[in-house]
C-alpha cells in the first residue's frame, strides 16, 4: 500500500508526539525523583516506558509502510 504525502506526515507527527510524550514525562520523573516522590516518579517511569513503547511501535509500523512501496 502506498502512502501518500498527507498519510506519511500525519504519521510523522503521531509519532513525534509520541516522542515529545516521552520526553516530557522523563522529566517528570526525574523531577518527583528528586522531590524524593517515589510514588509519582515511579508512575511517571511507567508513563514514559509506555510513550517510548508507542513511539518505537508507531515508527516502526511507519518504515515498514515506506519500504513496502
Amino acid at each position: 500500500m502506498k502512502m501518500n504525502k498527507v498519510t506519511r506526515t500525519m504519521k510523522i507527527v503521531v509519532e513525534c508526539m509520541w516522542f515529545a510524550l516521552t520526553i516530557l514525562c522523563l522529566f517528570v520523573t526525574i523531577k518527583e525523583l528528586f522531590r524524593h516522590n517515589t510514588s509519582n516518579a515511579l508512575m511517571f517511569a511507567a508513563l514514559t516506558l509506555a510513550a517510548l513503547f508507542f513511539f518505537l511501535l508507531r515508527r516502526n509500523q511507519r518504515k515498514n509502510l515506506e519500504n513496502n512501496k
